[in-house]
């Protein structure tokens, strides 16, 4: 039994006799602008198979402002990692199309800034075509046997 905690739209749950396929590939885009204090961090989960690329663009400002922008496997501990590790703290860091599992960005040097981040996702997803169970979660919970 599966239970919907936090009320998702488009929440599904597949049942399949064997491993799906990953063949099936959808892109999206999405963009945020938030602010980020100096010596702290923003960041977001995202769940990745493998095949699916990131391509990340971001504006700081005030103009001339840096940060450096991480992707990370995982969560733990990315904060003591960005905040402490002085062999980063003066550096400036940036990739495109990432393999990636937590975006990170950090402001290290400056005092507030405002940061525009686009992300590009070009994801590889199973193939649920074939399954023999499927749940929308329509009265919150899905048993699947």
């Amino acid at each position: 039994m599966v239970k919907e905690l936090v009320s998702k739209p488009g929440l599904q749950l597949y049942g399949f006799s064997k491993s799906p396929n990953l063949d099936v590939f959808d892109n999206w885009s999405e963009s945020r602008v938030f602010s980020v204090s100096r010596n702290s961090n923003k960041g977001w989960p995202y769940y990745l198979n493998k095949g699916t690329t990131l391509n990340i663009s971001y504006n700081v400002k005030p103009q001339g402002s840096s940060v450096q922008l991480v992707v990370n496997e995982g969560i733990q501990g990315i904060s003591q990692w960005l905040l402490n590790n002085p062999t980063y703290r003066d550096t400036y860091c940036s990739w495109n199309l990432i393999q990636g599992y937590y975006v990170s960005v950090a402001n290290l040097k400056s005092n507030d800034i405002k940061v525009e981040l686009n992300i590009d996702v070009r994801a590889v997803l199973y193939n649920t075509k074939h399954s023999f169970y499927n749940c929308t979660f329509s009265n919150g919970e899905c048993i699947f046997m």
